[in-house]
């Protein structure tokens, strides 16, 4: 009696889980592409379990499933992907163990073997679990996930500032004040890459009087403007801006691992951070700039989406902000998006140096920026187009962006916060003289 109720409420939970990955798939285009495998197996292997449920051995499957739930949640990434969780309980761990156990395979190992595979195991997770104590402890860059590597941590010195307990740049989302507060969401370009002072975000706050609240992040892509977005916008903001870095937010849009790779145990994470930091130690090397046949490699790269567009990657893009602009709407926020161009789409040298890469291929590369602010614009939200600003004054002989680094220096944040401050339509706006 018992194992009949336990089979049916576990085909139960397997028919709810089958019915919530439909849901959350269909509702969620936006990740479809990183769990297509996953998805897949799941079902794969949902199906096979429901036709052979009730061959499996009571005893074992009630020890299985609360060991999947703990070595899943413990092992792999599933804090950040919730629903997932309620995917692996029945995924991948418990059904092949489950799919094993219904169908055993006699293979006797010498004891040497056996002994060697199991210290092995024991080995793999002690260290894993050691390395994870480690990273809670201490937040070690090498031992961090490829979707962490580049977030920042509370009490970080970076860019003449300690970050806050939130390990945001500037002020607290928490600060209590009677100014006006304004929430800034952005990548690297928010973040600034040149001393905090002279960032254009703290630049606009000093000039006028206002606290802003700067929850960009190095690495950040739509998808996480869009998380941020979600998570603040209730904190009470007078005005919220997002910040569009076009040179690679849309062709560079990372996808999360799934919970069940391999690449999330921080054993791979510190094997591939070793790697890449010996492969990129020229960064480091020349200070604040990459090579110049590294950077240029990188321009190139990032302008080569601009003839080889994809189109899946322009209907997450639209898809994003569509859903940003009408949650905007709904709740009267008052939203602004900032776009800011590459630095290839405005600097002629590297312009004709790409060219020479790509064999003198002909080359619109104002087509991936113009394409973005075109999306935006037909959203009916307020946006801010950079591109002009900047272009004008590299052309008058200034550089704008950081030599060799894909970033903007002091002269272009300058130009930003000219360019929001000339936007809101501020009477009393002080413009610093930038020669």
């Amino acid at each position: 009696m018992l194992k009949k109720i336990v089979i049916y409420a576990y085909a139960c939970w397997v028919c709810f889980s089958i019915a919530y990955a439909l849901y959350f798939y269909i509702n969620n285009p936006l990740t479809i592409n990183g769990y297509q495998l996953s998805f897949i197996l799941f079902f794969f292997f949902s199906i096979i379990l429901l036709l052979f449920i009730r061959k499996v051995n009571l005893r074992r499957m009630i020890f299985i499933i609360p060991v999947s739930i703990i070595i899943t949640a413990f092992y792999f990434n599933t804090y950040k992907f919730p629903e997932l969780m309620i995917l692996s309980i029945i995924r991948f761990f418990l059904l092949i163990l489950i799919l094993i156990d219904m169908m055993p395979i006699a293979v006797r190992l010498p004891s040497i073997i056996r002994t060697i595979i199991i210290n092995i195991i024991i080995t793999v997770f002690l260290l894993e679990a050691a390395l994870i104590g480690v990273f809670m402890l201490t937040g070690n860059d090498m031992i961090k996930r490829h979707d962490e590597i580049v977030r920042t941590l509370p009490g970080q010195s970076i860019n003449g500032e300690i970050m806050n307990e939130y390990g945001y740049i500037g002020h607290s989302p928490d600060i209590v004040t009677d100014k006006e507060k304004w929430l800034f969401i952005g990548d690297s370009f928010g973040f600034g890459v040149v001393d905090y002072d002279s960032n254009f975000i703290r630049l606009i706050e000093r000039e006028l009087g206002i606290i802003s609240v700067n929850v960009s992040q190095p690495g950040y892509c739509p998808f996480d403007y869009y998380e941020q977005f979600n998570k603040f916008r209730y904190r009470d903001f007078n005005k919220i801006f997002i910040i569009i870095f076009t040179g690679n937010d849309i062709s560079e849009w990372p996808i999360p691992e799934n919970n069940w790779s391999f690449r999330n145990s921080r054993i791979v994470s510190l094997i591939m951070n070793t790697i890449n930091a010996w492969q990129y130690n020229e960064f480091i090397e020349n200070g604040d700039g990459f090579s110049n046949e590294h950077f240029y490699a990188i321009e190139t790269q990032r302008a080569l989406f601009n003839i080889n567009t994809n189109e899946s990657y322009w209907g997450r893009y639209t898809h994003i902000m569509e859903k940003i602009a009408e949650t905007a709407v709904l709740e009267s926020l008052n939203l602004c998006f900032i776009l800011i161009p590459d630095e290839y789409s405005i600097n002629t040298v590297l312009q004709d140096s790409i060219k020479s890469r790509l064999n003198n291929h002909d080359i619109d590369f104002t087509y991936t920026h113009n394409r973005a602010v075109n999306i935006i614009n037909e959203l009916n939200i307020d946006f801010i187009d950079t591109y002009n600003e900047l272009n004008n004054i590299h052309l008058m002989g200034e550089m704008v962006y950081r030599e060799n680094n894909t970033h903007l220096n002091e002269t272009g944040n300058q130009i930003i916060f000219n360019a929001v401050i000339e936007h809101l339509d501020i009477e009393t706006i002080y413009k610093k003289d930038l020669f």
